[in-house]
């Protein structure tokens, strides 16, 4: 990944449904 801009790239995007999700790791949530 190279940057335009000259600084560091940083990138968000959305998945579908991973064994993390169902095991609720990393989504803020609490019990």
């Amino acid at each position: 990944m190279t940057s335009r801009a000259g600084g560091p790239r940083i990138v968000f995007w959305r998945h579908g449904q991973t064994s993390w999700n169902l095991e609720s790791r990393f989504q803020g949530s609490t019990d």
